[in-house]
């Protein structure tokens, strides 16, 4: 008995998706640093999966006024992810 594939529309839609919910974690996390960091609340960046060294580099980038993850890095994601969402939005409608 052979089992069928799922349809390759399906396969593309699924890597989108998929890559949408991994930039949307990651805009989220980023986030939730900036935040943490303006509100100089502290965050457990280990349990949030960062490395010692990124979060020396996070926290002298905060000790020099500047925000852990800088605007134009958030509004890049930002526009990733709407450009995938319409990819997706694409593929679906083939």
């Amino acid at each position: 008995m052979r089992s069928e594939l799922p349809p390759p529309t399906a396969l593309k839609a699924q890597a989108v998706r998929s890559e949408i919910e991994q930039l949307e974690k990651s805009l989220r996390t980023m986030n939730e640093v900036n935040r943490a960091f303006q509100s100089r609340q502290p965050i457990a960046l280990e349990q949030l999966g960062f490395t010692v060294e990124h979060i020396q580099h996070l926290e002298m980038r905060a000790a020099s006024g500047l925000s852990p993850f800088p605007a134009n890095v958030i509004s890049n994601l930002m526009d990733t992810i709407s450009l995938l969402r319409q990819h997706l939005t694409d593929i679906l409608s083939e």
